[in-house]
C-alpha cells in the first residue's frame, strides 16, 4: 500500500513573472500525480486579484479529485481565503478549526479523515503565521489535537519556521519530519533557488518514509510555476509510505486544546461526507 502526498502554497496562483495563471498551477499538480494534495492561500471567489474563481473547484474538476475547503479568511459568504486538501481518496468526514486573532489576519487548520485501502487515516493542513505568540499557540492546538488520534496522522503546511526551531522540536517529539527521515534537507523557500525550509510534511509512526523530495516542475513553457508576494514562490513535493505489516497491538496498520483565554477562537465546523473548496493567504 503506498501513498504520494504533496504540499503546496500556490499563493492564489500568481506566478514567478508576477503573473496570474491557474494553468501553470495545474500542471505542476498533475505532474505530481499524488493521491492527497495540500494546498496553502487559495482563493474561493475572494476577489479580483484570481478573477474571483472558485480555485479549489476549478483545480479538482481539471484533475478529477474530490476537494475540501478550509477558510481563514472572509471578505462575504462566498468570498473566502484559506486552505484546502484534494483528495483521490473517498472523505469520510471533515472539521475546519478557524484561528481568529485581533492582532493578525485569521489562519485555520483543516482536518479531513480519508478511506485508504479500507481504513481511516487522518490529514492535517494547516497555514502558520509570523507572530511568535500566535505560532506557538496554534501549535500547542494542532499538536494537542493531533496527539488524540487514534488513526495514521499525515500533518503538512506551510509553517513559517526554521527546522531545529523550539516549534519544530515541539512537533518531532511527537511525529516525524519527511526530510528528517531521508537524512537531507528539503529547502522550499525562496523560488527559484530556496535557501530555507519553510514547508513541513509530518508522519505519526505507523508511516515509513520512502521518498522526499522538492518538486522542480515547472510549466512546458520553462516559466517557474509559483511566487510569494514580493519573495517568489515555495512548493514542497514528497512521497509518503505506510509501514507494512502492523503489528496486532494496532488497530490500523497504515499512516497515523489549546485552552484559556487567547486572541483566537478555534472555532470547529464539523462535516460529514463534505465536497468543499479551499484559499488561504499568507504571511
Amino acid at each position: 500500500m503506498r501513498l504520494k502526498v504533496m504540499l503546496l502554497n500556490m499563493h492564489h496562483g500568481r506566478g514567478c513573472d508576477g503573473r496570474w495563471d491557474m494553468e501553470r498551477v495545474l500542471h505542476v499538480l498533475r505532474t505530481a500525480k499524488a493521491e492527497v494534495i495540500g494546498l496553502n492561500e487559495v482563493d474561493r471567489c475572494f476577489s479580483r486579484r484570481s478573477c474571483y474563481l472558485d480555485q479549489a473547484h476549478w483545480l479538482a474538476q481539471r484533475l478529477g479529485m474530490h476537494h475540501l475547503f478550509g477558510k481563514a479568511q472572509t471578505l462575504g459568504p462566498d468570498r473566502q481565503f484559506g486552505n484546502v486538501i484534494l483528495s483521490r481518496l473517498p472523505i469520510l468526514a471533515s472539521q475546519n478549526h478557524l484561528f481568529r486573532s485581533r492582532i493578525a489576519e485569521n489562519r485555520s487548520l483543516l482536518e479531513a479523515k480519508l478511506k485508504f485501502h479500507g481504513r481511516a487515516i487522518k490529514v492535517y493542513l494547516s497555514h502558520l503565521p509570523l507572530n511568535p505568540w500566535l505560532h506557538r499557540k496554534q501549535t500547542d492546538f494542532i499538536l494537542h489535537r493531533v496527539t488524540q488520534e487514534t488513526h495514521p496522522v499525515i500533518l503538512m503546511g506551510d509553517w513559517n519556521m526554521r527546522p531545529d526551531s523550539a516549534a519544530w522540536r515541539k512537533l518531532s517529539s511527537h511525529l516525524t519530519d519527511i526530510s528528517r527521515a531521508k537524512g537531507k534537507k528539503l529547502l522550499t523557500y525562496p523560488a527559484p533557488h530556496p535557501r530555507w525550509q519553510l514547508d513541513y510534511i509530518f508522519v505519526s509512526p505507523e508511516w515509513r518514509v520512502i521518498q522526499a523530495e522538492v518538486s522542480t516542475s515547472v510549466h512546458p513553457s520553462g516559466e517557474p510555476p509559483m511566487r510569494k508576494a514580493c519573495h517568489v514562490a515555495r512548493q514542497a513535493f514528497s512521497i509518503v509510505y505506510p509501514d507494512s505489516p502492523t503489528p496486532a497491538k494496532q488497530k490500523i496498520p497504515i499512516l497515523r486544546s489549546a485552552t484559556g483565554q487567547l486572541p483566537f477562537i478555534a472555532n470547529s465546523n464539523p462535516r460529514k461526507n463534505s465536497l468543499q473548496v479551499a484559499r488561504d493567504r499568507a504571511g
